[in-house]
């Protein structure tokens, strides 16, 4: 039984595109506990229940410009014995990743490749960014559904940014922009592919 935890609602798309591309089914997707402070509250009891023989977890959170080394000891401590349960980090914010596909968000916009950034994890907000990107869109009812006028988030947001992931993003693509996407996607191959270790070396 594979469990899949996400930070938020916008998050799945990516992860459940990132999971595929390493070969991942998902048994169950826990539903999105509503920021990093819901999902770090809950995070001691997903690690309980890894330890449970046949239950592997999977969780996914933004590092928000932390440093992904001390953010992991914090959030996971040093008791991994016989835990069965991948954190991986996107850092600082899923938003990178998608940015980091510069020729599929481009095209999904109808904006210029030239506007987006080519290191997206050096971005303070890839979020921000994404939405300034978003306001460039020559197609109306995206731009609409993504991005208000004053740059804040659309009333469609996660769900036209989990349709991009899953309908025309690449994450073989994005890793090549996003360190922390390729580290991912190493570990959860290395994860499908049986070599699980009680403390996982990537972060």
């Amino acid at each position: 039984m594979l469990t899949v935890v996400v930070e938020g609602e916008s998050d799945r798309g990516p992860t459940a595109k990132v999971l595929a591309a390493c070969g991942l089914t998902v048994d169950r997707w826990l539903p999105p506990r509503d920021g990093k402070s819901k999902l770090d509250e809950r995070l001691p009891a997903y690690v309980r229940a890894s330890r449970t023989p046949g239950d592997s977890w999977i969780v996914f959170r933004d590092t928000d410009g932390e440093c992904p080394v001390l953010l992991r000891r914090k959030l996971l401590g040093d008791d991994t014995a016989g835990v069965s349960l991948l954190l991986r980090l996107a850092h600082p914010e899923v938003e990178a990743w998608l940015l980091g596909d510069t020729g599929g968000i481009a095209t999904w916009l109808d904006i210029s490749p030239t506007h987006v950034p080519l290191a997206p994890e050096a971005l303070r907000e890839p979020k921000e960014e994404l939405l300034r990107l978003a306001l460039r869109s020559r197609k109306r009812d995206l731009r609409t559904a993504v991005v208000r006028q004053d740059g804040r988030t659309g009333p469609r947001y996660s769900a036209m940014l989990n349709e991009f992931a899953l309908d025309h993003w690449d994450p073989a693509i994005a890793r090549c922009q996003c360190p922390s996407l390729d580290r991912a996607m190493n570990a959860l191959t290395e994860w499908q592919n049986g070599r699980r270790s009680p403390r996982p070396r990537h972060w």
